[in-house]
């Protein structure tokens, strides 16, 4: 076998260990240049590896988790059959496979870029901090170099609005206010809401983990009217780790004794969420069409960095989320489906 084969077949395995591939990945570039978008063609074109686009960003996926893909985005049709040439035992597995991972009893959310946008609603409370504190007898000139300064020293103040009210001497009734003068301001997805309610009614237990802190976390379901559904949770401030998802898990199942196999974690974000969900074999489902959008003020929380991700990836039996969705729509459909 000849050097060009070699590389073609690392580049259809890298791919297929990743189940799909976007600019986030190590290697994104690399498989994109000169030296080796040639073989990437080729593999396109013999409908190993598929093309196609999320976001108006280039995505390759392999060709099982490509299927799986377009059955959870309902966009799966004889049109996609031929195009892929898509074999009827492929399209068995594939249904089987979401149904498998469907079933859970205890379904987990993440609640910023999840559930909803919340970045417009915290960038007024950072706008709020940011007029109220006298800057001058800081070691900061602005609000906006006191959250770059929490983010970079990783401190947990920065989930915490209560906290920084208090550190200056702000009255922490005001967040309270503030939540609710900009309760408008939180987008939302689509059926979030409605999807939550349906799993409660079908007797799912309702979990949320996430970088908030429990204070925050608890006024903000309150406000969002989900506060009923919600069975439990861990925050940054109640066994979780800022910038680390690992200790939310371990925390998760140490303090509701579950066993992975009955929960499903829904998230934005594979890198900071699933990648390391996938060491606690608990399954994720990623939910491509959300995030926050507003990145004032580091609003999109903080990011692993490049060495824990490439740890991860290194050392995980799996490296992909479970199902690839586009709508909560769409992820009630299929839950209905595996019923």
């Amino acid at each position: 076998m000849n050097s060009i084969s070699i590389e073609k077949r690392s580049i259809k395995y890298l791919i297929n260990s990743f189940g799909y591939f976007t600019k986030e990945w190590p290697l994104f570039v690399e498989i994109n240049n000169i030296k080796y978008r040639g073989l990437l063609n080729e593999l396109i074109n013999e409908n190993e590896i598929i093309e196609t686009s999320i976001k108006n960003e280039k995505v390759y996926f392999s060709r099982a988790e490509a299927l799986k893909y377009f059955i959870a985005v309902n966009s799966f049709n004889n049109t996609i059959i031929e195009r892929y040439k898509f074999s009827e035992r492929e399209i068995i597995e594939a249904k089987k496979e979401i149904t498998i991972k469907l079933i859970a009893q205890n379904i987990v959310f993440d609640l910023g870029g999840v559930i909803a946008d919340e970045s417009d609603l915290d960038v007024r409370i950072c706008e709020y901090l940011d007029t109220k504190v006298v800057w001058g007898t800081t070691k900061w000139s602005n609000y906006g170099e006191y959250s770059n300064w929490l983010v970079e020293t990783k401190n947990p103040k920065w989930y915490d609005y209560y906290a920084q009210a208090e550190e200056f001497n702000v009255d922490q009734n005001e967040i309270i206010n503030l939540h609710t003068k900009y309760l408008h301001l939180v987008r939302f997805y689509d059926h979030s809401i409605e999807f939550i309610k349906y799993l409660f009614d079908k007797g799912h237990k309702i979990f949320f983990i996430t970088g908030c802190n429990s204070k925050v976390l608890a006024l903000r379901l309150k406000l969002y009217n989900i506060e009923k559904y919600v069975s439990g949770y861990v925050t940054s401030d109640t066994g979780g780790e800022i910038g680390n998802k690992e200790p939310y898990y371990t925390e998760f199942f140490k303090r509701f004794n579950f066993d992975p196999k009955d929960c499903l974690l829904i998230t934005d974000n594979f890198f900071k969420d699933g990648l390391p969900a996938n060491r606690f074999n608990l399954r994720n489902a990623l939910f491509i069409e959300g995030g926050r959008n507003n990145k004032e003020f580091d609003s999109n929380g903080i990011q692993p960095d490049d060495l824990a991700v490439l740890s991860l990836l290194v050392s995980n039996q799996k490296n992909s989320p479970d199902i690839i969705f586009d709508s909560f729509k769409n992820l009630h459909r299929l839950f209905n489906e595996a019923l």
